[in-house]
């Protein structure tokens, strides 16, 4: 039984070029994601033989590219901790109302919700802010004052050091 050597394996991740095949010295078209297997050093075989030894060496590379590109499947599916600042609105003549939240979270914290005026250039000023000490997860509101018609947001922050603002909103 004469061993067919493998001298070489491409993966050819082209798009449409020329791959350079050294055992039968040619240019061949390569499409996308081919595999160009190069067998070198054969005596002409039985066409059998050739399709069993390409059938394994297509599975094992398939088998190994698959396994390579897919998900860790026993992997926990864990939930990120997250803080949330809604957009704050108008409520009444001189008042908007923002919401700040935690959610999947474990533990407590000292939730902080605030909501400030937007000011290029210059500090940011606040009209509202409450704490909640001992917060678990939920969502936390915030009253306050308009100071004139301007860009407001909601300002949410946990003593762990993170926090997170909502987008700019118009208002008053």
């Amino acid at each position: 039984m004469t061993i067919i050597p493998l001298v070489r394996v491409i993966e050819a991740l082209c798009d449409y070029r020329l791959v350079w095949v050294e055992a039968g010295r040619q240019l061949l078209p390569c499409c996308r994601s081919a595999t160009i297997l190069i067998i070198s050093g054969a005596r002409k075989r039985s066409g059998m033989k050739r399709l069993v030894i390409a059938g394994i060496m297509a599975g094992v590379f398939s088998a190994a590219g698959v396994a390579m590109a897919a998900p860790s499947w026993g992997a926990p599916d864990l939930e990120a901790c997250g803080l949330g600042a809604n957009n704050p609105y108008w409520v009444s003549d001189g008042t908007i109302y923002g919401v700040g939240s935690r959610t999947d979270c474990s533990g407590t914290v000292d939730l902080t919700v605030k909501i400030a005026k937007d000011r290029t250039w210059q500090p940011d000023t606040v009209h509202g802010t409450t704490t909640k000490t001992g917060f678990g997860n939920g969502d936390v509101g915030v009253y306050g004052e308009c100071a004139g018609w301007d860009y407001y947001y909601t300002w949410t922050i946990s003593s762990t050091g993170n926090e997170i603002e909502s987008g700019r909103t118009g208002t008053c």
